[in-house]
């Protein structure tokens, strides 16, 4: 997912959010990579995917990189 131009969410969007990852999660989600480039945005996240209860992800500042790391065993 490239959020390179996401910014930071208000409280009210958050909720949303969330319910958009269990959404994945519950259709068979197994890996996600995250692009972000705002640190503020990145930290936000990082605390709604755990909130999700999402499986194995990451942030990545490359799409290469990303790429790999989704490739990869």
């Amino acid at each position: 997912v490239d959020l390179n131009n996401f910014p930071p969410q208000i409280p009210a969007v958050q909720p949303i959010l969330v319910r958009g990852m269990n959404f994945g999660i519950t259709h068979g989600l197994k890996k996600e990579a995250r692009l972000i480039g705002q640190a503020l945005t990145q930290l936000q996240l990082k605390r709604l995917v755990k909130e999700a209860g999402m499986p194995e992800n990451s942030t990545f500042q490359s799409e290469n990189d990303a790429v790999k790391w989704l490739l990869k065993d």
